[in-house]
């Protein structure tokens, strides 16, 4: 992966090779690189490919022809043992409050399938409360003023088809000598 190098690293998010378990290996891979790296990246999806693609994302509320999108975090909510019943990410549009997007899927804010409760009596709702996805459960609440939200992995291939990392910059450090200009005589 090339993110050590700079270099931007671009993601499929074509489920042909090996499914949406594959897709969803790589984004969490990318997520995670993300949480532990000291300078961490910018994760970013789009969707470009217009036609009729383009068309069901608009009418999910997603901006088409170039505009990127942030993946927040990855999050699979379940029953424990390794069993994932969902497997969420979080996706945040830089432009919802100016342009008035919302985003429409099945796990928009406030939706019922974020109260369902399972054998175990737990919602997905409690469950991303509780769990590593708490930074922003409140997204999937109710319209998140940031332009955050939620959706499924398989939401996820159908609208986006470009996902691209690049590590953030490192903040210059306070000798660096960009930083201070010399004073000349």
């Amino acid at each position: 992966m090339a993110l050590a190098t700079g270099a931007p690293t671009g993601v499929p998010t074509s489920p042909a090779a090996d499914g949406l378990a594959g897709v969803w290996r790589r984004l969490c891979a990318l997520c995670e690189s993300r949480r532990s790296s000291a300078v961490g990246c910018l994760l970013g999806c789009q969707q470009l490919a217009g036609g009729a693609r383009g068309e069901a994302a608009a009418k999910l509320g997603i901006r088409c022809g170039g505009w990127t999108y942030v993946l927040l975090d990855a999050v699979a909510l379940g029953r424990g043992a390794g069993e994932a019943d969902e497997l969420l990410l979080c996706v945040r549009d830089p432009w919802a409050a100016a342009e008035g997007g919302a985003w429409r899927g099945a796990w928009r804010a406030g939706a019922s399938c974020w109260s369902q409760r399972d054998a175990y009596g737990a919602s997905p709702l409690q469950q991303l409360q509780n769990g590593p996805g708490a930074a922003h459960a409140a997204a999937a609440v109710h319209a998140d003023p940031a332009g955050r939200f939620w959706l499924s992995v398989a939401e996820f291939v159908r609208v986006f088809d470009k996902v691209h990392a690049r590590p953030r910059s490192r903040p210059r450090s306070r000798s660096h000598p960009r930083s201070h200009p010399r004073s000349h005589p």
